[in-house]
């Protein structure tokens, strides 16, 4: 599957997934649009909140 990546993709994820810093990086990769959607929820709460609190 990770030959058939783009260059570009191959050099950011890397392709050795055997040692433990491929490993923890694909890790860290696949759980990133959890992550990205984590921050986006609580950035777009505190939003609310501040802009709630300028309306009073």
């Amino acid at each position: 599957m990770v030959k058939r990546l783009p260059e570009s993709l191959r050099t950011l994820f890397g392709t050795d997934f055997s040692t433990p810093a491929g490993y923890v990086s694909g890790l860290l990769f696949s759980l990133m649009p959890f992550l990205l959607s984590v921050f986006a929820g609580l950035t777009g709460s505190a939003l609310e909140q501040l802009l709630v609190q300028r309306l009073k």
